[in-house]
């Protein structure tokens, strides 16, 4: 593996950085005291395009060259703005229909693997004091506090590291949403007769495309079952059972372990009803998208089906039966469907026509 050269990286010019569109997340230092650290958060603010910092209180401002000896020249890029009083920005911010998220630990505080952000919704970052943390009346008025969760001796961590840890958080977790709600913009752009099912090429690279983006997110959200099982020293699969075995094996860490669990099922409603309605959509109007359509081994979009919810049902019985006598549908994939919507009684089919087992 060969390190890449800064002239490889691709890196954005300052106005090419200004012309691009920002992620939806503002950054508020609350009364920071070391130079060397605002730098840093100018620095990482520039790595995930945050919208723009709000220097409080005794925060110091650009140009200096100690913030600079960290920014690297961030400062040119990333926008900001200088605000005295703490709390008039947060009612402002507020006023703007911006959640206001301090990062501190507090009672009720939400811990950051637990935080799902809303879709199309922009929040703000409040980090402060290297001693002090963040102002108790700036907590007070935050719509929520995140809570970085920590399991050493210290639960204490440098202002730039805590945000460069929330902030990646939370942009990746942004992404995913936007990577969802985007897909529907990108059908309508997409031509394509709704009367005729045979794909173009630009259908199939398309199409492929999607179901491998909302297959992949599936199944990376059900990855962190196992992650949370991972993190409290139980095997794989672990969750399933946890009602019967969970307060005997983890004691008084059976609660907390129960909490990050249900955190990842309040994901998972999300993930599957976005996942469900862009299916209903993408059938709708293409067909169902099986492995001889697509040109592929063997196709995922049948398996987003055995994840759908309930209200979708009866849309989807009838779709497949539609799908199916037009032969767009297998006798296995409407046998694996079906099973999910008749209440998984039995065991489901254990592979089709192409070795697609997936029942393991």
């Amino acid at each position: 593996m060969r390190k890449l050269k800064n002239s490889e990286l691709d890196r954005l010019s300052v106005e090419e950085f200004k012309e691009t569109k920002k992620t939806p997340l503002i950054i508020v230092l609350d009364n920071i005291r070391s130079l060397n650290n605002i730098g840093s958060v100018f620095r990482t603010s520039d790595a995930f395009l945050i919208e723009k910092i709000y220097l409080c209180g005794i925060t110091a401002t650009p140009p200096h060259k100690d913030i600079h000896k960290t920014a690297l020249g961030s400062t040119e890029t990333v926008a900001w703005e200088y605000v005295e009083n703490t709390i008039d920005l947060i009612e402002k911010l507020k006023s703007e229909d911006i959640i206001v998220a301090s990062i501190e630990q507090a009672e009720n505080a939400t811990m950051l693997d637990e935080f799902q952000p809303e879709s199309n919704q922009k929040y703000a970052l409040v980090f402060g004091n290297e001693v002090k943390g963040v102002a108790q009346k700036v907590v007070s008025a935050s719509d929520l506090i995140l809570e970085i969760p920590q399991f050493g001796t210290k639960h204490s961590l440098n202002i730039s590291v805590s945000c460069g840890v929330v902030v990646w958080d939370v942009f990746a977790k942004m992404k995913s949403l936007l990577v969802l709600f985007s897909f529907l913009a990108l059908m309508v752009s997409c031509k394509a007769n709704s009367d005729k099912y045979d794909l173009s090429n630009d259908d199939r690279f398309y199409l492929n495309s999607v179901i491998d983006s909302i297959f992949e997110l599936d199944q990376s959200a059900r990855h962190g079952f196992d992650k949370i099982d991972s993190l409290y020293g139980m095997e794989e699969g672990f969750m399933m059972k946890r009602t019967f075995e969970g307060k005997e094996k983890l004691g008084n860490e059976f609660e907390n372990y129960n909490k990050k669990i249900d955190s990842i099922w309040d994901y998972l409603k999300i993930i599957d009803d976005s996942n469900t309605k862009e299916m209903l959509t993408i059938v709708r109007k293409y067909g169902f998208p099986n492995t001889e359509r697509l040109g592929v081994y063997k196709a995922n979009a049948y398996f987003i089906f055995v994840h759908s919810p309930r209200k979708y049902f009866d849309e989807i019985r009838t779709l497949m039966n539609r799908e199916y006598g037009a032969g767009r549908v297998s006798d296995y994939e409407k046998g694996y469907i079906f099973w999910h919507l008749d209440g998984r009684k039995g065991m489901p089919p254990t592979s089709g026509k192409n070795g697609e087992a997936i029942w393991h």
